[in-house]
């Protein structure tokens, strides 16, 4: 019977450490963290928008003027609208209105020519 006493003793103590160590501890900030609430963030420097001036976009873009050389190393920039004459053997550039008129008949020749045409479909291959 000696031994009850000390059983209450250390059944007690137990308890008593689960009741200490289990509760939930006080919410306490960090001292950090307190000093941290306490001092205001700085303010944000004010920053003006910022206004981009785009340059214009033109409706039709100019098509850049091609350079070809020929066989015998001379060089010749092809420009829309005039033709070049190898007649004699060079290139030589030329802008008329014969030119002009031969050039727009040929035009019209080509849409008037495809103005119809239509194309089917292709047809799926036969499996063999």
């Amino acid at each position: 019977m000696k031994r009850v006493p000390w059983l209450v003793v250390l059944l007690a103590a137990l308890a008593i450490a689960a009741l200490v160590f289990l509760r939930e501890p006080p919410e306490r900030p960090l001292p950090l963290e307190k000093m941290a609430r306490e001092i205001p963030p700085p303010p944000l420097p004010a920053i003006p928008p910022v206004q981009v001036q785009l340059p214009p976009i033109p409706d039709q873009l100019p098509v850049p003027a091609l350079t070809l050389a020929t066989p015998n190393g001379r060089a010749f920039v092809i420009e829309d609208g005039k033709t070049i004459d190898f007649s004699n053997g060079l290139p030589m550039v030329k802008e008329s209105d014969k030119d002009k008129a031969i050039i727009e008949r040929a035009k019209r020749e080509l849409e008037a020519a495809v103005q119809g045409v239509t194309f089917e479909s292709p047809k799926e291959p036969v499996k063999k």
